[in-house]
């Protein structure tokens, strides 16, 4: 479930990318990160038994995977915020 999960959005974010003519790589570290974070064992658990049926999972797959890509989209936001480039500097 996780690995689809992660595929679908992964798949999104370089859809997007290409219709809008963004250059910049996909960051896969980042995006592995969030996923870690995102999937932690007990949510997981609670979506798996929520599933009777594939109808259900898909459901939930895409819900998550979307909650993926706009923690992505919102995170790579902030940081080609000039301010937050400058904090990011003094570091």
């Amino acid at each position: 479930m996780r690995s689809l999960i992660k595929h679908k959005a992964k798949h999104r974010l370089q859809s997007e990318r290409f219709i809008a003519h963004i250059s910049k790589p996909l960051n896969e570290e980042l995006l592995l990160e969030i996923a870690a974070v995102l999937f932690n064992q007990e949510k997981l658990q609670l979506f798996e038994k929520a599933c009777n049926s594939r109808e259900e999972a898909a459901e939930i797959e895409d819900k998550m995977a979307t909650e993926l890509v706009e923690t992505y989209q919102n995170i790579e936001s902030q940081q080609s915020n000039p301010i937050v480039e400058k904090l990011n500097a003094l570091l």
